[in-house]
């Protein structure tokens, strides 16, 4: 476990060296500035539905115009508070599904990044197909949704878990673990199918490296906290540090898909 994440997080320092060494430039700006318009335009969603919300709570409560309402100060502070409430709890909603929205969008680019690292890495040439190539975008968004589902019902059971006494408050590190893991599952599973390995093997193995899943997902949030070019650069440095990460991997214990 713990090697696992040691992996995951030095391999992106790896994947910034290995970019330059390759000039990879032009895999990077493209979805980074693809993923600026997504994550800009998440933001604005997000206000501008938590407005609405905030509005319809309010008229519904009869604190439109709590001025000449009859709770006087103690109204002025609760349209306050439910005001910042629903815009923090929708941007929140937002910047969740955020990834994966990128994760869909951008999974074509990805998909043939994680491919260039792995020949670069290997020596080898693979010839673009483009039913290959449509197949592995397929299985991308696919695993996308699938895991969206699987991880949204994770963090809901631990939501329920949070108002048990005490133990509800490593509540919020745990919900963190889940979508670090969930997202570093995606980058992973890149590799993962292009060595043919089918969504259950796939997912038998980044449980057998979840601290490299945990660890990859978790520079990649962090990366999101560095103002504008974190969010250029995170999904495509996830991508690279994660072929690099599994490449080493495969050659310590090689991966031999069922037939």
């Amino acid at each position: 476990m713990f090697k696992g994440v040691a992996l995951g997080v030095k391999s992106y320092f790896r994947a910034h060296d290995f970019i330059k060494e390759h000039k990879l430039w032009g895999y990077i700006i493209a979805p980074g500035l693809m993923n600026m318009l997504l994550f800009t335009a998440t933001l604005l969603i997000g206000w501008h539905y938590s407005d609405e919300l905030t509005a319809y709570f309010l008229e519904l409560s009869g604190m439109t115009d709590p001025a000449e309402g009859a709770w006087g100060w103690f109204s002025t502070v609760l349209r306050w508070f439910f005001m910042i409430f629903f815009r923090l709890l929708f941007l929140a909603f937002y910047l969740y599904l955020y990834k994966y929205v990128v994760l869909i969008i951008l999974s074509p680019v990805l998909a043939l990044l994680s491919e260039k690292v792995d020949g670069l890495l290997t020596n080898q040439e693979f010839p673009f197909v483009m039913k290959r190539f449509v197949s592995d975008v397929l299985r991308g968004v696919i695993l996308a949704l699938r895991n969206l589902v699987i991880e949204f019902s994770m963090l809901f059971g631990l939501f329920l878990f949070s108002f048990i006494p005490v133990l509800g408050w490593i509540t919020p590190f745990l919900m963190l673990v889940v979508e670090f893991f969930f997202f570093g599952f995606s980058m992973i599973d890149y590799s993962n199918e292009r060595r043919k390995m089918t969504v259950r093997e796939s997912t038998r193995y980044i449980m057998a490296n979840k601290g490299l899943a945990i660890a990859n997902g978790g520079v990649f949030h962090f990366l999101l906290l560095v103002p504008i070019i974190g969010i250029m650069v995170g999904p495509t440095y996830g991508v690279v540090a994660a072929t690099l990460a599994s490449h080493e991997k495969s050659e310590e214990t090689p991966v031999h898909p069922a037939q």
